[in-house]
């Protein structure tokens, strides 16, 4: 739905200490219905009916989190407390251990971050990264619908796949 993109397309800052998760919401999505949960080291933020906004296993063991929520802006911001200090490259380094869930934006991160050190990837590595890019664009967040579209139409074969996830991009998240 694009008027959940901003939830989806959630930005985060870090110090060494600490990790800040900024979700934005429409005026028709109940702030109180929001759900943070964390069971070993799987981290889920959710609401019922809904993807979660942020859901997999955390790249490192954290020793607090909690939500603050913002109801004139509409925003809720998770905090995330580090258990050791230093920088995170990605808040989830996977799907959850338990349920196998992971977010929209997690997913395209992941594939993103690992893309860029294909040629050391198993082939079984390459597979699962280029199948969170998938679940990612049939999610509908636009930076997948792009990114896997730009690689079905360089081939003749998918090129009719290829335009129909940027055509889609385009014409319902106004993302070129």
């Amino acid at each position: 739905d694009p008027k959940f993109l901003k939830s989806y397309a959630w930005e985060f800052v870090q110090t060494d200490n600490e990790i800040t998760v900024n979700f934005l919401f429409p005026e028709t999505f109940n702030l109180d219905s929001f759900q943070c949960t964390l069971e070993d080291n799987d981290l889920s933020c959710f609401a019922p009916g809904y993807l979660p906004f942020i859901s997999g296993c955390l790249d490192h063991p954290i020793k607090s989190h909690n939500i603050e929520i913002k109801k004139d802006t509409r925003e809720i911001i998770l905090h995330i407390i580090k258990n050791t200090p230093e920088t995170w490259d990605v808040i989830i380094s996977k799907p959850g251990s338990k349920n196998n869930d992971i977010d929209p934006k997690s997913a395209y991160l992941l594939f993103v971050f690992h893309s860029q050190r294909e040629a050391q990837l198993t082939q079984e590595e390459r597979e699962m990264y280029g199948q969170l890019l998938q679940f990612s664009a049939s999610a509908g967040f636009p930076p997948a619908l792009n990114t896997l579209g730009t690689v079905l139409f360089q081939d003749p074969n998918t090129r009719e796949a290829g335009l129909r996830l940027l055509s889609t991009s385009a014409e319902q998240y106004q993302d070129p």
